[in-house]
């Protein structure tokens, strides 16, 4: 019986994808709704679990070659949002090699959204691209963090200057600070002459709750 569960729960991770930092007001359905797109879900294919102030789901389709595309596909555009994909059954080197060339671009205008970077994103051949949200507010912080595949594509992105919206964009290691306020690093936030003006949008806790209910 033990090794019949056994077999039953590696056949279905070998169908299954990890889905990495998914925004608390996006609902299982619109998860649905992304991911039936590649090919065909179990009708039991969605669970998720809280992970700091994000989702982690994971979701399983009903054949093992539905996961192909994400074994060379890092993520997926998710309405405003870009969703991180790993497959289950992914290895430890190739999950560290995913890792390896990344940098943080600085400076966003307020409120900017992954979707928004998605022409950047294409020009410098990114691979994947997250914008933490803010712990306290959940607006996007100024500043993403962009992967790419190999070197040569991460030397020639961080080789240029950029601009979106008006704003010189800065790149930095994903190790530098970035103030708070402006997104660009070199300074704390209690020491820049930036005043943003937020939106009211709801805050982390709001979203929590509307999670748990």
């Amino acid at each position: 019986m033990m090794e019949k569960r056994r077999q039953l729960l590696q056949t279905r991770e070998n169908r299954t994808i990890k889905v990495f930092n998914i925004p608390l007001h996006m609902e299982n359905s619109s998860l649905k709704a992304v991911f039936s797109r590649y090919r065909e879900l179990e009708e039991d294919a969605i669970t998720t679990c809280l992970k700091g102030i994000y989702r982690q789901a994971f979701i399983t389709y009903k054949d093992e070659q539905s996961l192909n595309i994400f074994y060379e596909k890092w993520g997926v555009w998710a309405f405003k949002e870009f969703l991180t994909v790993v497959p289950c059954l992914l290895s430890e080197d190739k999950r560290n090699e995913r890792q390896q060339f990344m940098a943080k671009i600085n400076g966003l205008p307020p409120n900017v959204c992954a979707r928004d970077l998605q022409g950047l994103f294409n020009e410098i051949n990114a691979a994947s691209i997250f914008i933490p949200k803010n712990p306290i507010t959940y607006n996007p912080m100024r500043y993403a963090f962009i992967y790419f595949k190999n070197e040569d594509d991460f030397a020639i992105a961080t080789s240029n200057v950029y601009t979106y919206s008006g704003h010189q964009l800065e790149w930095s290691s994903a190790e530098e600070k970035s103030c708070h306020r402006c997104g660009y690093t070199g300074h704390m936030a209690r020491f820049c002459e930036v005043d943003n003006r937020r939106r009211r949008n709801p805050n982390r806790y709001q979203l929590m709750q509307q999670y748990k209910q």
